[in-house]
């Protein structure tokens, strides 16, 4: 059993983690998400106001970003979980798996062919980051989850959701894991909030960034996709 663990640990070359939303998708996964739940049923109109309202909040830093992320799934509360899974299944099939880049699908085949594990580091459900991780032959995925009462969900995360500094405690825990190390490794993401993961690797690359990461990706001479 060990020998057969040790093989799977160490028959990959190098790690390639991937984020999700506005860089593996072209599209914000929640924001489809919510979009769909509200013309089926799922979500009210005054949780989509309050979804907006909490957006303005995060995108001005008018409030601890940590809260605000928290906050998002408060409007699932209530939800039977497997009403959900087959809500977001049809989600990803009809939706989500359109919205992968081009250029991402080929990044992935090429790290394949070169001995890569894939790997999704998103901030996203698992709902949403495992059908697609399953579709695209993902190796891991690691991702938000949420908490539940009675096959119900609470509202609250799981534990800390995979946002900012909590993908690097994600990262570190699976080189302990897998007893891998970051400088061959490679991150694509979109976000300045992923900047601490991105310094982590030996190969950060920024795919459509934001402006703060894209000034920094410039003065870092990261590779821009």
């Amino acid at each position: 059993m060990s020998t057969d663990l040790s093989i799977k640990k160490n028959k990959y070359n190098y790690n390639v983690f991937i984020d999700l939303d506005k860089t593996l998708l072209s599209v914000d996964s929640g924001s489809v998400l919510a979009k769909c739940a509200h013309k089926e049923g799922l979500m009210r109109t005054r949780d989509i106001l309050n979804g907006l309202y909490l957006i303005v909040l995060y995108k001005m830093e008018w409030r601890d970003t940590h809260k605000i992320i928290n906050s998002m799934a408060l409007w699932m509360k209530g939800i039977k979980e497997i009403e959900f899974i087959k809500f977001a299944n049809r989600v990803v099939s009809d939706f989500l798996l359109n919205e992968v880049r081009p250029e991402l699908r080929k990044e992935i085949q090429k790290h394949k062919r070169a001995g890569g594990r894939i790997i999704m580091l998103s901030a996203s459900l698992n709902y949403v980051c495992e059908p697609i991780g399953e579709s695209l032959g993902f190796d891991h995925i690691l991702c938000s989850s949420l908490e539940l009462d009675n096959d119900e969900f609470t509202g609250k995360p799981n534990g800390h959701l995979c946002f900012g500094k909590e993908k690097l405690v994600r990262l570190e825990q699976f080189y302990l894991e897998f007893e891998s190390k970051p400088d061959k490794d490679y991150y694509y993401a979109d976000s300045y909030s992923d900047v601490y993961v991105m310094r982590k690797v030996g190969y950060p690359v920024v795919v459509d960034p934001d402006r703060h990461l894209k000034r920094h990706a410039k003065h870092k001479g990261w590779r821009v996709l």
